[in-house]
């Protein structure tokens, strides 16, 4: 359990020291890994107590949760973003694009 807190610990310090700058793939697998860990940590809680020490440094942990929480909101929001403008992108090339009937006359009457 002590190893897994450890390595909890390290991996959140990781993202935490550059969280403004990390790019999703980053995020990914820091999410992946802190499951990991976290999937470890329950397999090997045995239902004893934890430690006060033990308890502080999840608690310290957790207190991460909302900045890794809104940087992950984000780049969701500028994922969001870039979708949406490539589908106005598309958009706008296929009117760009529609098929004209170039054999077609226009015909104007004269007053």
């Amino acid at each position: 359990m002590e190893q897994s807190l450890y390595q909890l610990e390290e991996a959140t310090k990781e993202i935490m020291e550059h969280i403004q700058d990390a790019t999703y793939l980053e995020m990914q697998t820091f999410v992946e890994q802190r499951d990991q860990i976290i999937e470890m940590m329950r397999t090997q809680f045995d239902g004893g107590n934890l430690t006060e020490d033990q308890k502080e440094r999840i608690k310290v942990l957790l207190q991460h949760d909302e900045l890794i929480g809104g940087r992950m909101r984000e780049l969701y929001a500028e994922a969001r973003d870039w979708l949406q403008q490539r589908r106005q992108a598309v958009s706008r090339q296929r009117i760009y694009e529609a098929g004209y009937a170039y054999e077609s006359i226009l015909m104007d009457k004269r007053k």
